[in-house]
Parts: C-alpha cells; sequence; structure tokens
C-alpha cells in the first residue's frame, strides 16, 4: 500500500488485495453484530408487545347464618321401643334431641311476627324457622312415615317439646350473633291401625328459612 501527502494529510493511493479482504471482513463482521442486535431488539419488542387484560368482578354480600355440614346431613337413631310402651294412639318413645347448628350469624334485625297476640322482634338478634318435610304417615299427616313397621310414626318437636308439623313452617327462633344451636326433638309415636314390630327407617327432609 503506497500513500500520498497532500498537505499534512495522507491519502490512501493503493490497498493490496489482503488489505481489501481485511476490511471487507471488518464490515461484514460488523453488519452481521448490527443484525443480530436489531434482531434481538425486534424480538424483545415483539414479546412486549403482547399485553393482556383481566376482567375480574364479583359481588360481595351480607351472609346471613351459615348451617354446619354436621347438621346438615345426619344419622339419628332412636334405639329399641318395646310394643308394650305404644300400647294407646298417641303413646311415644323417648325424645332423642337433634341439634342443628349455625355458625357466623350477622348481628342485624329481625322481622316481627305475632305468636299468643304478641309481637316478637329484636334489633340486634337475626332470626330463622324451619321446615320439615316428607312422607306422612297416612293416619296423621303431623307424622313421618316410617318404613318398615306398622303403627307408628315419626314425631317432631321444637326446643319447647311442641309438636312441629310436618310441612309447615315452624315458629321463627332468635339467634344470638356469631353462632348458636337450634334443638329438635324425633321420637316414635304410636298411631291408629295394627301394631307390627320391626325395622324402621324414614328420611325427613328440612330448610332453613331466615326470617
Amino acid at each position: 500500500m503506497k500513500n500520498i501527502l497532500i498537505g499534512n494529510h495522507k491519502v490512501i493511493k493503493h490497498l493490496s488485495i489482503t488489505g481489501w479482504a481485511k476490511i471487507n471482513t471488518c464490515v461484514l463482521v460488523a453488519a452481521a453484530l448490527c443484525s443480530t442486535v436489531v434482531s434481538a431488539a425486534s424480538e424483545e419488542d415483539s414479546r412486549e408487545s403482547h399485553f393482556g387484560v383481566l376482567h375480574v368482578y364479583g359481588t360481595l354480600t351480607e351472609s346471613a347464618c351459615r348451617l354446619n355440614m354436621a347438621s346438615a346431613d345426619q344419622s339419628v337413631n332412636l334405639g329399641n321401643t318395646a310394643t308394650a310402651d305404644l300400647k294407646n294412639v298417641g303413646d311415644h318413645s323417648v325424645l332423642v334431641p337433634v341439634p342443628l347448628y349455625l355458625h357466623d350469624c350477622l348481628r342485624t334485625s329481625s322481622s316481627q311476627y305475632i305468636e299468643n297476640n304478641n309481637v316478637a322482634w329484636s334489633a340486634h338478634q337475626p332470626a330463622v324457622s324451619f321446615t320439615f318435610t316428607g312422607i306422612g304417615e297416612p293416619t296423621n299427616p303431623q307424622l313421618a312415615r316410617a318404613e318398615g313397621v306398622k303403627g307408628i310414626g315419626l314425631r317432631i318437636k321444637d326446643a319447647q317439646r311442641n309438636n312441629v308439623i310436618l310441612g309447615q313452617t315452624g315458629k321463627p327462633v332468635l339467634l344470638s350473633p356469631g353462632d348458636d344451636v337450634i334443638l329438635y326433638y324425633v321420637t316414635a309415636e304410636r298411631t291408629r291401625g295394627e301394631l307390627q314390630a320391626g325395622s324402621f327407617s324414614a328420611n325427613i327432609n328440612f330448610r332453613l328459612n331466615y326470617e
């Protein structure tokens, strides 16, 4: 390679083939690096440009009482009852308690209801009632039918030992805020007709009503 001096500057007059090859190689390497950087930047921009939105919605409501799951599905064993204890219509076996546990009851006012001309109401206690349903006993529809025997039906009573009529909404009960328990009883009661011994069973459904 030869240089020509013009003033204080050197001007390249001639490059050898080897020199040109080195320059071309540098240019190609630089171009490749630039292409890689541009490609990486392009991919990064492409990834960052894919955005999305989650539309989340719901409703926050005030909950009333929550029925304990063990109370919602339970078995009640009335034990053994002798036919000698059920001689007359209306005779019944031992009352077996059935507790219904309620949780997370709100401190809220209850609706007014009238019992014996007295208005019952609370500004701080919620009230609930229960409705029991099932297949009625043919001779006394207030009782649930006992499958497998004759001459008896199943009676439900509330905490005060009052009769609960099958299919009718019971008397409202005031609850303590937080957790509470409502007590009912089940008993086998003598009905009209032949008394036939044996094992018996029945399914009695109930519904919790907020007053």
